[in-house]
């Protein structure tokens, strides 16, 4: 059998700043913790959140990157995150509007964005 950990994500603590969350998320007993988009983390914050995860017993599992379509660089900057605090997913959006009528061109640019993601991953 699978050895499973159990994780949350901390947008269901919105009201609290992010170490806030992970200490109750902690006290709960879960394992991760899923860092909301909510919980925006500033590069300079990615080494202390690190440490008080793992000061609390909690994996980060994974980072959200918002949507793509909105906001490509909010993404990238999710990726970094992620790679620096351990994660190792990011947890992307749907892509792009898509209009009725317009679904191919629609995929064609989701593609051409989620292609473009994947290369800066795995810079």
């Amino acid at each position: 059998m699978v050895s499973l950990k159990l994780g949350i994500d901390t947008g269901l603590f919105m009201d609290l700043d992010l170490k806030s969350a992970m200490k109750i998320a902690s006290e709960i007993g879960y394992e991760g913790i899923e860092i909301s988009s909510f919980h925006r983390i500033n590069e300079d914050e990615g080494d202390e959140i690190f440490d008080v995860a793992a000061s609390l017993n909690l994996d980060a599992f994974c980072v959200q990157g918002g949507n793509p379509y909105t906001d490509l660089d909010f993404v990238k900057r999710s990726i970094d995150m992620a790679s620096r605090i351990g994660a190792r997913f990011v947890n992307i959006g749907p892509g792009v509007e898509v209009r009725e009528g317009e679904e191919e061109a629609g995929w064609d640019e989701t593609l051409l964005i989620v292609a473009e993601l994947l290369e800066y991953a795995r810079e």
